[in-house]
């Protein structure tokens, strides 16, 4: 057998043998080798900028934070994901399957300023109990989610824009408890 039938990837240096035969490293399984991809701990995809070669498209770890970088859209006063959304969920779900040692994530409703306080901080849970339901749906095991409603009360943005309360109105998903025990470590209850 020659050198390169053996080499699973002829015509490129490997920087240490790995078990596909003189590949580079690639961690998360991306097709993308680690020294070229920028998050080589999540699967990701090919990008012209080297800044998100190798990343997910919308969603990605940063710190204690699953970021989505578009929001989860729902209709005006309501708690129903618009299908436009689903794809930006599945992402989601799938960085949380590549991830057991996230044990506990909160899903974070906010809306903006505008109506009762009351109204909204309702809507806020019910839009974080949508998602959690939807993720759940998809294959999520729900000891690992939780959902929290903050209404109005921690915008990012100025609300008196509609540019600030569009982004104001937002999910955003809190890594709340990491684990070394995979899906052992998923309990139920308060967190320690």
């Amino acid at each position: 057998m020659s050198s390169a039938a053996a080499d699973g990837a002829p015509g490129s240096a490997g920087a240490r043998p790995t078990s596909r035969h003189g590949c580079p490293a690639d961690t998360d399984g991306d097709g993308i080798p680690n020294a070229a991809d920028a998050c080589p701990y999540e699967r990701g995809k090919p990008s012209e900028d080297r800044a998100t070669h190798g990343c997910p498209f919308a969603v990605r770890i940063e710190g204690s934070q699953i970021v989505i970088l578009q929001q989860v859209q729902f209709p005006t006063g309501r708690a129903e994901i618009e299908p436009e959304s689903f794809e930006l969920l599945a992402e989601v779900a799938a960085v949380l399957e590549e991830h057991p040692e996230i044990a506990r994530v909160a899903v974070d409703g906010h809306t903006d300023n505008q109506g009762a306080d009351q109204a909204n901080l309702r809507l806020s849970q019910r839009r974080a109990l949508a998602v959690v339901a939807w993720l759940t749906a998809h294959g999520i095991d729900a000891r690992r989610l939780e959902a929290r409603g903050f209404g109005p009360r921690r915008p990012i943005a100025d609300n008196r824009t509609p540019d600030g309360r569009a982004r104001n109105r937002r999910v955003e998903f809190q890594i709340r408890k990491r684990t070394d025990e995979g899906a052992a470590g998923w309990k139920d209850g308060p967190l320690e």
